[in-house]
C-alpha cells in the first residue's frame, strides 16, 4: 500500500535546499517552473535581485486507503496525541527553539542530521536503520528536550518582520520620524532574507520529531511513539499561528508528516487503536489565526521584499479543510479497526454496521465516506471529484539594488519624513 500522501515533507525539504524546481514522478506533489510563472510580470518594474525562491507544497491525500489488520483495544488516555494542561510550563516558545538552534562549539556535532532523517523516513518501519538512529538519538537528547519543552509552552511567540516604527517628531518639525529604538525585541525581529534557513531548520526540527515516531513505532513502543506523535503535532500547530505566511504554511506541511507518521502506526500488525485520541485533536488542526493577508512586505533598512503566491487568505481555507480531511479518514479507519478488535477480528461490510464509536464524515463532502471491499481487502475510498488538486504556496525574496542606496540615505538622515 502506498502511504497517504504526505510527502509534503519531502517536498518541503526540498524547497527549502534550494533544488531546482524538476517535475515530481508523484502525482500529488506539483512543482512551479520559475522560469514560466513570474509573480511580476510589470515591464516598467525596478530590476530586482532575486535572493531566493521557493515552492511550499500541501498535497492531498490519496484516493485510496486500505485497512490492514484489527485494532488493540487500550482505554484512550494512554496513548494522546495532545497535551494536558498541567503538561504545559511557563516560558516563550521561540527561547527553546533558539538553544535548539543553538550549535555548541565544544559538540559541534551534537547537530540533527537532515540528511540520515530525511533517508530514514523514506524507508518503512521495518526497514528503518534502528542501530543508527539509536546512536543519532542518544546524541540529540538534549535537543529532543528543549523540542518539547518549546511545544509545551503556554506562550507561543515566533518572530516576525517588523517595518521601521513611526513616532511624533514636533521638534524637528516633522509629522513623523524613524524610531532607531523598535518596540519589538531584537531577537524576535525576523529579517526577510533569514526565512529560508528558519524554514530548513524547523523543517530538520520536525523531522527529527516524526523520525523518533516513527522509530518507536518499528520497536512497537507505542507509548514513546505516541510522546513524540503528540509532541510533534504540536509543534505543526504552533507554527500556522506564526504572523508570516511561509512559516505559517511550513507548519502545515509538518502536521502532514506527523499525520503521515499515524498512518505508520495503524499499519502495524496489532497496533493500538488510536481513535479516541484521534478525535480528541482540537477542530480544526490547523489554525491560521496570526497570518497577515498582504502578499508583498518590504523591509526598509535593507530593501528586501517579501512576495508571496497566491493570496495567502483566500488559499487558507482548502488547506485547513485537507488537513481535516485527512484527519477523519485516519479515524474511519481506526473505527473500522477498532470494530474489528470487538468483533473476533471481524471487519463490518458497511460503515453503518459499526455502532460502538461515531464514525466521523468526509469534512469536504460532509457526507460519509465511500467503503466497499474489492478482492477480499476492505477499502476506503476517497472520492476524487472532490480533489482540488495540489495546494501550493510560493514565496520569492527579492532586493532592489538602487533602492539599497536610496533608503541607506533616507536613514542617515534622522527626521527625514516618512509617508
Amino acid at each position: 500500500m502506498r502511504m497517504i500522501a504526505l510527502s509534503a515533507a519531502i517536498a518541503l525539504t526540498t524547497a527549502i535546499a534550494g533544488e531546482p524546481n524538476v517535475p515530481s514522478r508523484d502525482s500529488n506533489v506539483l512543482t512551479l517552473d520559475p522560469n514560466t510563472a513570474e509573480l511580476n510580470d510589470d515591464p516598467n518594474a525596478a530590476p530586482d535581485e532575486i535572493i531566493a525562491e521557493h515552492t511550499l507544497c500541501i498535497p492531498l491525500p490519496e484516493p485510496v486507503l486500505t485497512v490492514i489488520t484489527p485494532a488493540t483495544d487500550v482505554p484512550s488516555f494512554r496513548y494522546r496525541l495532545t497535551f494536558r494542561l498541567n503538561e504545559l510550563v511557563d516560558g516563550d516558545s521561540w527561547d527553546y527553539y533558539q538553544k535548539f538552534f543553538a550549535v555548541d562549539p565544544n559538540h559541534p556535532e551534537r547537530v540533527p542530521d537532515a540528511a540520515l532523517l530525511r533517508e530514514q523516513l523514506a524507508l518503512r518501519p521495518e526497514e528503518m536503520n534502528i542501530e543508527k538512529l539509536t546512536a543519532h538519538f542518544e546524541m540529540l537528547d538534549e535537543k529532543t528536550t528543549l523540542l518539547e519543552q518549546a511545544v509545551r509552552c503556554r506562550n507561543v511567540v515566533w518572530p516576525k518582520i517588523t517595518p521601521p516604527q513611526r513616532r511624533p517628531s514636533y521638534l524637528r518639525g516633522w509629522r513623523y520620524g524613524y524610531d532607531e529604538q523598535p518596540t519589538v525585541p531584537s531577537h524576535l525581529r525576523l529579517k526577510i532574507a533569514e526565512i529560508p534557513e528558519l524554514l530548513e531548520k524547523l523543517d530538520t526540527a520536525a523531522m527529527l520529531l516524526a523520525a523518533q515516531a516513527r522509530f518507536w513505532i518499528a520497536r512497537g513502543d507505542y507509548d514513546q511513539a505516541s510522546r513524540w506523535l503528540r509532541t510533534a503535532l504540536a509543534q505543526g500547530r504552533q507554527m500556522t499561528r506564526n504572523a508570516e505566511a511561509p512559516l505559517a504554511m511550513a507548519g502545515a506541511a509538518h502536521l502532514g508528516r506527523a499525520l503521515n507518521e499515524i498512518e505508520c502506526w495503524v499499519q502495524q500488525p496489532s497496533a493500538p487503536s488510536l481513535f479516541r485520541p484521534l478525535s480528541d485533536l482540537p477542530r480544526p488542526l490547523v489554525v491560521f489565526s496570526n497570518v497577515f493577508g498582504t502578499q508583498r512586505v518590504e523591509e526598509f533598512d535593507s530593501a528586501d521584499i517579501l512576495e508571496v503566491e497566491p493570496d495567502f487568505l483566500s488559499n487558507a481555507p482548502h488547506i485547513v479543510q485537507s488537513i481535516e480531511r485527512l484527519r477523519a479518514a485516519l479515524q474511519c479507519i481506526e473505527a473500522m479497526r477498532l470494530h474489528a478488535a470487538l468483533n473476533e477480528g471481524v471487519f463490518p461490510h458497511s460503515l453503518t454496521e459499526i455502532t460502538d464509536v461515531r464514525v466521523p464524515l468526509d469534512p469536504m463532502t460532509r457526507q460519509a465516506f465511500v467503503y466497499e471491499r474489492r478482492n477480499g481487502v476492505f477499502i476506503l475510498l476517497l472520492d476524487d471529484d472532490v480533489r482540488a488538486g495540489q495546494v501550493e504556496f510560493r514565496y520569492r525574496i527579492l532586493r532592489n539594488p538602487d533602492d539599497v542606496m536610496e533608503r541607506k540615505g533616507i536613514l542617515g538622515m534622522p527626521g527625514m519624513p516618512m509617508y
